[in-house]
């Protein structure tokens, strides 16, 4: 599957003149299997003074401008694996033999036990350096390794003396490489690279003004009638919003999409009240649709601002939307309040029955209970429950149990069928069985 372009985002940096710029586009792609890449465009100078002197070269992870006739692109030289001095080697022919001779006399000495008791400025430093690679103090291993230099060193110096000749040719070669990457490292110009926010201001600017121009144009589009369109949502509750009556039908929606045909979707829209603060509000029939999100689960576009259902809420309202099952949310019942007096909720009532007044009756309750009715603790800004011993989560959980049991015992006095489903953040395969189970139980009917 071919990757497409999905957008891409302006780079600049300053020019070495600081008359101009360096710019390029880092280009984001994607495919049908949801992977994605990026690359980026070319830098180009946008500088005639520049042009004329640089050119552009990486240097990982740096970007420079570099003088023309020069590159940073310099090989460094190799020297092969069998001519290259060992470790011991390269400090006996740094130090000598003579080195190496006083600072073994200075520890071999029967009153130095401890580095504290050296003398010689240079076994001191040498100690140190052992210390500081070996994280070891003792003197015994130090010595160790001086008399490896003394008892083989005629071996050592013979391979020194037998690989001089190429370590000072490639001694000489690395100094020249030194010389020539550093001459190149002061006459370049070192660049840093920012997002051209201006440059993307004037970009969307263009587009708007593009778009403002041509709004009437004419323009092909594809009529589609939404799923909502059919059914009369008129005298029903979506969430908590009551639906009084439809004030546009049909209703015309226009998409006008960049990459697509552009559509015409024909919905309704409804005037509503919310049965819980009495707010009024228009809603659009192909709002009214239940989706899920990985970061917040099943989530709902229309709902009045008074209250945020919950994921669990918002699938049960789906499982019974399918069932055909009528149902109210959120719902006050006069008489039932909290030790404080304030107003209890149930999360969804049922009824088969309206009085006189053309009230209903309820005869059924479904509480959807989380960990906050069954364990103390809090939910975290990620939604995660997490158990907590602390004075202010058990008064919570306290309030919690006793807003329950007056719920229990208000259903009794009033012949209401309470029934509570307890969940966890992965219990949504299971709420469909068991509120088929509740409607039958009570005598429900639903859509199979």
């Amino acid at each position: 599957m071919s990757y497409e372009e999905d957008y891409r985002r302006p780079y600049k940096a300053k020019c070495a003149c600081g008359k101009g710029y360096i710019r390029y586009f880092k280009i984001h792609k994607s495919n049908d299997f949801g992977q994605s890449r990026e690359s980026k465009t070319t830098p180009e100078i946008i500088c005639d003074e520049c042009k004329e002197k640089f050119h552009y070269e990486e240097d990982y992870p740096f970007s420079y401008l570099v003088p023309n006739g020069y590159t940073r692109k310099i090989k460094e030289p190799e020297l092969k694996k069998e001519y290259q001095l060992t470790e011991s080697e390269r400090f006996l022919r740094e130090k000598g033999i003579e080195y190496i001779e006083e600072i073994l006399a200075d520890m071999t000495d029967p009153k130095h036990r401890f580095q504290k008791d050296l003398t010689s400025i240079k076994a001191k430093f040498f100690a140190q350096e052992w210390t500081c690679r070996t994280g070891k103090k003792s003197l015994e291993p130090m010595i160790q390794h001086l008399q490896y230099f003394v008892k083989n060193y005629e071996s050592l110096m013979r391979s020194i003396e037998e690989k001089a000749p190429f370590v000072d040719e490639f001694d000489k070669k690395y100094k020249d490489y030194l010389d020539k990457y550093w001459d190149v490292e002061d006459k370049s110009f070192k660049l840093e690279f920012k997002l051209d926010t201006e440059y993307e201001r004037q970009e969307e600017l263009a587009q708007e003004n593009y778009e403002k121009e041509h709004e009437y144009d004419d323009f092909n589009a594809v009529v589609h009638y939404d799923n909502s369109y059919k059914k009369d949502f008129t005298g029903l509750f979506w969430d908590t919003l009551y639906i009084k009556k439809c004030v546009d039908d049909p209703y015309l929606i226009l998409k006008k999409e960049l990459y697509l045909p552009s559509k015409i979707v024909i919905a309704k829209r409804y005037k509503a009240v919310c049965s819980l603060c009495g707010a009024e509000k228009i809603i659009v029939s192909s709002d009214m649709k239940i989706e899920y999100e990985d970061w917040a689960g099943y989530v709902i576009k229309e709902h009045c601002e008074c209250h945020e259902p919950s994921s669990f809420e918002v699938k049960t309202m789906e499982i019974l939307n399918l069932l055909g099952v009528t149902y109210e949310r959120e719902v006050k019942i006069q008489g039932l309040n909290s030790e404080s007096g304030y107003p209890l909720r149930f999360d969804f009532a049922l009824y088969k029955n309206i009085d006189s007044e053309g009230k209903p009756i309820y005869d059924l309750a479904i509480e959807l209970q989380g960990p906050h009715h069954y364990e103390q603790g809090y939910y975290d800004e990620y939604g995660e429950y997490i158990t907590d011993e602390s004075i202010s989560s058990e008064e919570r959980f306290k309030r919690q149990v006793d807003n329950d049991q007056r719920k229990v015992e208000f259903c009794k006095d009033n012949d209401i069928h309470l029934e509570t489903i307890k969940y966890s953040s992965s219990d949504y395969e299971k709420l469909e069985k068991r509120l088929i189970e509740i409607l039958k139980e009570n005598g429900y009917k639903y859509e199979k």
